[in-house]
This record gives structure tokens, C-alpha cells and sequence, in this order.
């Protein structure tokens, strides 16, 4: 499944492609299914597949939506179910799980929509929508000026922010298939 209703339709689209591809190299027969931005989907795509395969990012993909939806209707799929999804997905509760349970993350504030954002630690810090992918939306600011410009982005794609502390360091990403 790739596509969907998130501003990050396009890198699910590229994510997808590149899902589908890696699976037909490796010998599976894969059916690429991409769902409008109207976020439409046709369920009977879904009929006597092995498996489904989410490569939808940000809400309604990544959020523990579409698995409660495959739960629904008994269809497989990889990755995690509804209630780690939905956790991971909104980056200001994941962080109060690894806190509550004793492990380290950085430092971070969230705010509403409605709040103003005061940061009680040095610039820069990183900033972000707190319930979408990490593709769209995230800024890094380095000056109160620049810390106006990332607000006002992050808003524009969740009422709920996520303001860290800028962590100096290499960021390794990688895939499991």
C-alpha cells in the first residue's frame, strides 16, 4: 500500500515503488496498490493477498489506522500493529513512554496550537509535527528568527509540535525486509 491522504504522499509513493521492486527482484510476485489523495481505497485489491506490505507514511498509513483496518478484515501485513503504531507515530508520547520506562531521549518540549513557543534550552533545536512521518515539516533553527520560520512550518502540518534539543550526530537509517 503506498499513496494516501498524509502530505507525505509522494515518499510513500517513492517508498512503495521501492518495496515493490526489492520484492519482485527478490522473486515474489508484489501488487503495487496506490491510494489516492482522496484516500479512497478499493478493499478488493486487498482479496486473496499473502500479505500486505504498508508503505504509507504519516496519518492514515503510519498511525496504527490501515493495521486496525487489515485487523478488520483478517488480511496480514508486516510491521507493527495498531497500538505500537499509533504510539510511535506521535513523537511527544513516544518520547513520555521511553522517559516513563527510564530510557534516555532528548530533551524536548511540545506544544498546541494555541501555545506560544518559549524554548528553555540553547538554539539550535530541531523542529517538527509532532504526529507525522520525518519527511515533511522539520527544520532545524539556529536563531529566534529561524525558530519563528520552523514553528509556523510544523503547524501548518500539526496542531501538535515536538521542539528537541538539536543533538549533534550522524543519523543511521536502514531497512528490513
Amino acid at each position: 500500500l503506498m499513496g494516501g491522504r498524509s502530505s507525505e504522499h509522494d515518499v510513500s509513493l517513492a517508498s512503495g515503488r521501492s518495496v515493490c521492486a526489492g520484492l519482485v527482484e527478490a522473486g515474489y510476485e508484489a501488487v503495487p496498490v496506490e491510494i489516492p489523495r482522496d484516500g479512497t481505497l478499493e478493499l478488493a485489491p486487498l482479496e486473496g493477498v499473502d500479505v500486505v506490505f504498508p508503505a504509507l507514511h504519516g496519518p492514515f498509513g503510519e498511525d496504527g489506522t490501515v493495521q486496525g483496518l487489515l485487523d478488520l478484515l483478517d488480511v496480514p501485513y508486516v510491521g507493527a500493529g495498531v497500538a505500537g503504531s499509533a504510539v510511535a507515530m506521535d513523537k511527544a508520547l513516544f518520547k513520555d513512554v521511553m522517559r516513563a520506562n527510564g530510557i534516555p531521549t532528548t530533551e524536548s518540549t511540545t506544544f498546541a496550537r494555541d501555545e506560544r513557543v518559549e524554548v528553555g534550552y540553547e538554539l539550535p533545536v530541531v523542529v517538527k509535527p509532532a504526529r507525522l512521518g520525518s519527511s515533511v515539516g522539520i527544520s532545524i533553527a539556529h536563531s529566534p528568527e529561524e525558530l519563528d520560520a520552523a514553528v509556523e512550518l510544523a503547524r501548518a502540518h500539526d496542531d501538535k509540535i515536538l521542539v528537541e534539543r538539536f543533538v549533534d550526530g550522524r543519523e543511521v537509517e536502514c531497512s528490513v525486509l
